[in-house]
């Protein structure tokens, strides 16, 4: 086994994976730019983004692995290298080990909190997927591991940059994660059903009718919406964060309740686009609102 074939299947395995990378280093980018206010010092963010692509990638490829059997029946995961065999599982074995030793490392260079978090967060995606454990099969507990993994990268995050813990940050974490705990059943688990079903794994989706999951992400709108606000009336936030905040959250609802009633291709394609960029722009809203501008002061 030459070393240019392992690349060659990290190169395929991550390209498989890109946007749930990118989904959690958007978290780690985002904290490091509010707790140092739009500057963070180059050296912790590189760290700190670098551990996230390494632990992140890790814990989806090890996903990838053991429901490799079970996503050539899922339309949408039917193509993945380790469902067709383009990347033997021997391989992916190796990234996973390679990619997760890196994380841990560069975890701690950083310093001891940020370890113990990313610790944190590793231990709870490999546990999700680990077959004697598989807490992915357990309903709530799976959708609260990954809302809960927002939390972690952010309080390390946090760490890595001022080596303290950053409330302003940890709102920020918080309120994404709700909304993403919301936004789940939906978006994230509704092409999932017949195999979820295979594997018996039992989701919020799974037991939901198309209305519910959207009541349900309308609700995690709402608590968006209304809890920003307050952000800045007991922080020190902008006010542009409850405006832009505000104005996103009632274009979202706009485009949400009109198709709550009907499940189709084309209204789960249109409902996923605004609910996950949605889910991007309140992490970006907060770092817009910790800058420090003169005409706000």
């Amino acid at each position: 086994m030459s070393i240019s074939h392992v690349l060659n299947s990290s190169l395929i395995l991550l390209k498989s994976r890109v946007s749930r990378i990118f989904g959690w280093c958007w978290v780690t980018i985002v904290t490091c730019l509010i707790v140092s206010r739009g500057t963070p010092p180059l050296v912790p963010f590189l760290l700190s983004l670098a551990s996230t692509i390494f632990m992140s990638a890790s814990v989806y490829l090890y996903n990838d692995i053991i429901d490799s059997e079970y996503d050539v029946y899922n339309s949408l995961k039917k193509d993945r290298p380790l469902a067709i065999g383009q990347v033997s599982i021997e391989h992916a074995k190796i990234v996973v080990y390679t990619l997760g030793l890196l994380g841990m490392v560069t975890s701690y260079l950083m310093n001891l909190y940020s370890f113990a978090f990313n610790f944190i967060y590793f231990l709870l995606f490999t546990l999700y997927s680990y077959p004697r454990v598989n807490l992915k099969k357990i309903m709530v507990v799976k959708e609260g591991i990954i809302s809960l993994g927002v939390i972690f990268l952010t309080l390390s995050s946090s760490y890595a940059i001022i080596n303290s813990f950053s409330m302003n940050a940890f709102v920020a974490g918080v309120i994404a994660s709700i909304y993403l705990f919301a936004a789940q059943p939906a978006i994230g688990d509704t092409t999932d059903l017949e195999a979820d079903k295979m594997q018996g794994v039992k989701t919020l989706a799974s037991v939901m009718s198309w209305r519910r999951k959207m009541q349900l992400l309308v609700t995690g709108v709402l608590l968006v919406m209304t809890l920003t606000p307050l952000t800045y009336f007991y922080m020190d936030f902008n006010m542009l964060l409850p405006i832009l905040m505000t104005l996103a959250s009632l274009f979202v609802l706009r485009n949400m309740i009109p198709i709550m009633n009907r499940f189709e291709a084309a209204t789960f394609d249109r409902t996923y686009k605004i609910a996950f960029a949605f889910y991007m722009l309140i992490q970006l809203f907060f770092v817009i609102g910790s800058l420090q501008f003169n005409f706000f002061l």
